[in-house]
């Protein structure tokens, strides 16, 4: 444990945009926990008279064409779409690694079908596909979740397919059948677990899809319904203001989203470096 740790402080100290963007994912887990209590205003209230206001003292990002507070709004959003990214990760994770562990360890007939269905899943754009999932369930968050896990099941299944396919004929393996294992238990026991440090980079990528997949799917008016504070749905809702010059409408949500996307992407590039052996003296 204090060699891993000391091994991923020296990665974090040699690579400074992996060490910002660790402390940017811990600062969005910290804000998406705290949120609600840290707001000067409660995010859904209206204040008509004081609609669109520009940034202030008050108001530090201004407020909206209802006069609702948009920093209350930007900060209460970031529990919002973590939660959907996070579930949805984790959804599509646990059943992809799963389905492509087993695939790859047993082959054959099995291993062919889902890679037939991965192969196919994959040839439909994925957000015209998700579009078309919570079109057909209905726009509520757990549907969102859903479709959101459903499109990231390929990289999981193909990525642990892979993985273990290369792995289940080495030595250790071998040696853990003849041990007497059953085939199920050699796969959660010691495949998988060989396999989940690389997948950590797949997980980090894929947060920063699933928030923006959740921010896109709002901003067409299929993702969380108003007035819940969320990124998407306030980008979408500040846009017919910008010719009016209202820029602080659609800057904030838009930057909040931008950075929360490129911590989980700089984060997976770092985790690379932090799981790969090769990078351990």
């Amino acid at each position: 444990m204090i060699a891993a740790l000391r091994h991923t402080g020296w990665i974090l100290r040699g690579n400074p945009v992996t060490m910002v963007a660790s402390i940017g994912a811990a600062l969005l887990v910290l804000i998406a926990i705290l949120g609600p209590w840290i707001v000067p205003f409660d995010p859904t209230a209206s204040d008509v008279p004081n609609s669109l206001q520009g940034p202030s003292a008050r108001h530090w990002f201004g407020t909206d064409q209802l006069g609702r507070d948009v920093f209350s709004r930007v900060v209460v959003s970031t529990r919002l779409d973590l939660a959907i990214a996070a579930s949805a990760v984790t959804l599509s994770f646990a059943i992809g690694a799963m389905v492509g562990a087993f695939c790859g360890y047993i082959g054959g007939g099995l291993d062919r079908w889902v890679g037939r269905f991965v192969d196919v899943l994959m040839a439909f754009p994925l957000f015209v596909l998700a579009m078309a999932m919570v079109a057909a369930l209905g726009n509520r968050v757990e549907n969102i979740v859903y479709a959101t896990a459903i499109i990231n099941l390929p990289f999981y299944i193909r990525f642990a397919r892979a993985e273990v396919n290369v792995r289940r004929s080495s030595g250790w393996v071998e040696a853990a059948r003849a041990s007497g294992n059953s085939h199920v238990r050699v796969v959660l026991l010691f495949l998988l677990p060989n396999v989940l440090p690389a997948m950590a980079v797949q997980i980090s990528l894929n947060l920063g899809w699933s928030i923006l997949n959740a921010a896109g799917l709002s901003f067409i008016g299929l993702g969380v319904k108003p007035p819940t504070p969320e990124w998407g749905i306030m980008v979408a809702e500040g846009a017919r203001f910008i010719t009016t010059g209202k820029w602080w409408l659609v800057v904030f949500p838009g930057s909040a989203l931008m950075v929360a996307v490129l911590c989980f992407n700089l984060l997976g590039d770092g985790l690379r470096d932090i799981l790969d052996p090769r990078m351990r003296t």
